[in-house]
């Protein structure tokens, strides 16, 4: 800064404050002797002026902190892209030429492919019930076991009644995938077994009989009872009186009490 004759003139706490703003500094300050109060009045006037002045100049920024960048947007797919969604088709039922091809490989001599032919057939379902059924007539005894196997698991009603007529055949083997299949039926089983207490053959009707207790039908009560002392085998009376035992039908008590005075 350029001083003129007229700088002289003004007071000297001036002259110190504009000298001290020209330099960007607050002089030393002598140790002694100590500045006049004007002066030490003007030195802290200047002193708020300039943190004044600090706080009012901009701040120098920091370099800026790079910032991450920024996640890309997720892709939207073109309206030709995308693709309607499908329903389900359902699956193609088999063929009866497929469930004949099944029914003549539960006669297979490997028997893992007899048991994996039954599980396909009770996979099929319903679809197969009528074959599986047609099959019990079959001329090969394992054929028509498989096929009771196959319709118990599947539990269908239709098949009680041609199940049952399979009693009077003597085949151990059979009589278990009988039994097995018609308990597992149930109670739909019930009218079929009754039928079946009218057969000739006593194995038969004994068989009606246990299937009938094992079921624990109690509609078959009333008929079981009538039959307790009229049946011709010994054998069938005393399968009667079991299967009333599980049945616990209490109507049955007093004819119970009877039969042990007439046996």
């Amino acid at each position: 800064m350029e001083w003129g004759h007229s700088a002289m003139r003004l007071p000297p706490s001036i002259l110190l404050l504009l000298a001290v703003c020209a330099c960007g500094g607050a002089p030393a300050r002598a140790a002694d002797p100590q500045p006049p109060p004007a002066v030490a009045r003007d030195l802290e006037i200047l002193n708020r002026m300039r943190q004044q002045r600090t706080m009012s100049a901009p701040r120098t920024s920091s370099p800026a902190t790079p910032l991450a960048a920024p996640a890309p947007a997720p892709a939207v797919a073109s309206p030709q892209a995308v693709q309607p969604v499908r329903a389900a088709q359902p699956a193609a039922e088999p063929d009866a030429a497929a469930i004949a091809r099944l029914i003549a490989a539960l006669d297979d001599d490997a028997k893992e492919t007899r048991e994996q032919a039954r599980r396909d057939l009770v996979e099929i379902g319903p679809p197969a019930v009528e074959e599986l059924i047609d099959a019990l007539d079959d001329a090969e005894l394992r054929v028509r076991i498989g096929a009771a196997e196959a319709l118990g698991a599947l539990k269908d009603p239709r098949a009680a009644e041609p199940l049952v007529e399979l009693f009077p055949e003597p085949s151990r083997e059979l009589w278990g995938a009988v039994f097995h299949a018609l308990s597992a039926i149930g109670s739909p089983a019930v009218p079929a077994l009754l039928d079946g207490l009218e057969s000739t053959a006593s194995n038969a009707r004994w068989k009606a009989v246990h299937l009938l207790g094992a079921i624990r039908a109690p509609g078959a009560a009333e008929t079981l009872v009538a039959l307790l002392n009229k049946d011709r085998s010994t054998g069938v009376r005393v399968e009667i009186a079991a299967a009333l035992g599980k049945i616990k039908d209490r109507t049955a008590c007093d004819a119970l009490l009877d039969a042990l005075h007439d046996w």
